[in-house]
């Protein structure tokens, strides 16, 4: 309570506030699926949000596949795509799981087994398109905490700009604080004279010599 009046906080800020302090868990320690504290909605919009970067071309299949029998030097035009699902977590908040199809055209020597194949992804894709789940869900939460913060600033000053209530005796009314100032009293009763005049003696010469 400040200055007699209540305030609250809103719901929205709070909530802001708890998804920017709350950390993604990790559910069973998996780079390919993460659980946050927000609803199936908010993680959906999060999802599409990134949606321009789930897929592309890769410079190197080096450090995004898993090793197989041919070398990965026989590879090129390597590509991803990136697919979500979107569950309820048993404890609370959305699950989100990725999964990463990665293809890429193999050369065979011989020429006759060449080719597109499916290589399999070793978890960095996944755990990249997770970061960047994230980081949109961070950058939501911040933008609703700025809003939040807005409407409360705005609140504020409607409620100092209201007038205070007049007291009876004195004190703060609607036009400000009012003081009884003292009148000063003069006594009447005697002659009021100057008093006479002195005549200062006459200020004498000094010479230099």
């Amino acid at each position: 309570m400040i200055g007699g009046q209540s305030w609250r906080v809103p719901l929205g800020l709070l909530l802001c506030l708890g998804l920017l302090c709350c950390k993604p868990v990790q559910a069973q320690d998996a780079n390919d699926q993460r659980t946050f504290p927000v609803s199936l909605a908010e993680a959906k919009t999060a999802v599409q949000g990134i949606s321009p970067t789930s897929k592309g071309r890769l410079p190197t299949l080096e450090g995004f596949v898993q090793q197989n029998d041919e070398p990965l030097e026989r590879y090129e035009k390597g590509y991803y795509e990136c697919a979500f699902q979107i569950l309820p977590a048993a404890g609370g908040g959305t699950t989100i799981r990725a999964s990463v199809k990665v293809t890429a055209w193999y050369r065979d020597p011989a020429g006759a087994k060449s080719g597109y194949r499916v290589l399999s992804s070793n978890g960095r894709l996944e755990a990249d398109a997770l970061d960047r789940v994230a980081e949109n869900l961070s950058s939501h939460a911040a933008s609703g905490l700025r809003d939040a913060a807005g409407a409360v600033a705005v609140d504020t000053q409607a409620r100092w700009s209201q007038p205070v209530s007049s007291s009876p005796k004195g004190g703060f009314g609607a036009g400000g604080p009012s003081l009884v100032m003292p009148t000063p009293h003069v006594d009447t009763g005697k002659p009021f004279s100057l008093p006479a005049r002195t005549n200062p003696e006459p200020a004498k010469a000094v010479s230099v010599a």
